[in-house]
């Protein structure tokens, strides 16, 4: 009877201290393994060693929590699941053609934006033409009196005449030299003068010529002063603004119209830092007015800024738009879209399903019977409104694309993921 009471008591001591070793050596995943629901917890761990192989080489140190997340599955009634809007997509292979859409604006072309200004000063007369209304190249939009002009025709008459009577006086001086009756340098004196007045008729002429006066040689003939001028249309367009009316002075200074050529047209597209690398030089954008949803139009790239905003981190490109018939106008908002070719199947992943928390990119995968699991993936490039998925999920697996971040936050808050680094952090700051 003594040695069995003594086999009985050894025995105890000896299932006391192997208790006693586990549950110090092994405590943080007992605890992990009974926390929370009775499923038990998915453990995301890159760095994540075999405990069997520590207890082996009886390393008794803490097992490494790098990195270690924690991921339960959890049940989400149907009338909760309506309520709070949760929809779900399946993971596709997905390749060729996706769109990638984009939000852009109308502006006039400054390629083919003319402003009419007036070579010389003068008072508005008449007007001929308004904003609004459509003109033709050489087509007259206003009439004006120009002293400037005036002047000018004048100082050019007066010059001639003095260069006529400098013409008569050298021939009179040359008929004169050659009969030796006066000296060789009244002869070059008299050349002087005359090659003088010849450029002040040249000097007359080029202010004229400056002034944008053409009939100088109807001038020289008729000698009548014409103070008016004519301002035409450089170009084919419409009339976008007036700055001249009436008795009004106008000046080089100031430009008197504002003419634009509705024949093309850019278009301004403001694309997310993401996206910016699918856009490039001559690509062919599609886009729809509100006016013409039932009619698709396109343009091609030829601009790209070469800075990010700050704020929006967009990048503003811009598009020129052929438009022969004019139905398009500057300040029209439209949606547009490109194409991206991907020229192999991959596994794709909604963009709206994945929740990036900065460390990590988390889906929540429909399991079954109204139960969600939390998913850690692996991400590659964006394709319009996709994500390349390298791991982490599986074709015709189905992913929650609405209501997913109020099932981050609710996981959260019920244990559901547990991010054991943070704890730590945590509990070495208390």
């Amino acid at each position: 009877m003594k040695k069995s009471k003594i086999i009985i008591m050894l025995s105890s001591v000896l299932i006391l201290a192997v208790s006693t070793y586990i549950v110090i050596n092994y405590w943080d995943n007992i605890q992990d393994l009974f926390e929370g629901q009775s499923d038990l917890p998915k453990v995301s761990n890159q760095n994540n060693k075999n405990t069997s192989n520590k207890a082996m080489t009886g390393n008794k140190s803490q097992p490494e929590r790098k990195n270690k997340v924690i991921l339960r599955p959890f049940t989400v009634q149907k009338k909760v699941a309506e309520i709070i809007g949760l929809k779900t997509a399946m993971v596709k292979q997905r390749s060729d053609n996706v769109k990638l859409n984009f939000t852009g604006k109308l502006a006039y072309n400054k390629d083919t934006l003319s402003f009419v200004t007036s070579k010389q000063q003068g008072i508005v007369r008449e007007v001929y033409k308004t904003i609004g209304e459509s003109v033709t190249k050489g087509e007259k939009l206003l009439r004006m009196e120009s002293y400037q002009l005036g002047k000018a025709q004048q100082d050019y008459l007066n010059s001639l005449a003095l260069l006529h009577e400098a013409e008569k006086n050298f021939h009179r001086v040359k008929i004169l030299y050659y009969k030796r009756i006066i000296s060789e340098d009244k002869y070059l004196k008299e050349i002087a003068n005359h090659r003088i007045h010849q450029n002040h008729v040249l000097n007359a002429e080029n202010e004229l010529n400056l002034l944008g006066y053409i009939d100088i040689d109807e001038l020289r003939v008729t000698k009548r002063i014409n103070p008016y001028v004519t301002m035409e249309s450089p170009v084919t367009g419409i009339i976008i603004d007036r700055f001249a009316n009436v008795g009004q002075m106008i000046t080089p200074m100031k430009p008197s119209y504002k003419v634009a050529d509705l024949s093309s047209l850019w278009l301004f597209m403001d694309i997310f830092e993401k996206d910016f690398r699918n856009f490039h030089k001559n690509k062919i954008v599609y886009f729809k007015p509100v006016s013409y949803p039932e009619q698709t139009f396109t343009g091609y790239i030829d601009y790209l800024n070469s800075e990010v905003t700050g704020a929006s981190r967009t990048i503003k490109i811009r598009a020129v738009v052929e438009n022969p018939y004019g139905r398009l106008l500057p300040n029209m908002y439209v949606k547009g879209w490109v194409d991206i070719k991907s020229f192999e199947k991959r596994l794709m992943v909604p963009s709206s399903a994945v929740i990036d928390t900065g460390k990590r990119q988390i889906v929540f995968v429909s399991i079954g019977k109204d139960k969600y699991e939390p998913r850690i993936i692996t991400l590659g490039n964006r394709i319009g409104d996709y994500e390349v998925v390298y791991t982490g999920l599986k074709e015709n697996e189905s992913v929650v694309v609405s209501a997913n971040f109020l099932l981050d936050s609710e996981s959260q808050a019920r244990g559901y993921i547990r991010d054991l680094q943070t704890e730590d952090s945590k509990d070495n700051n208390n």
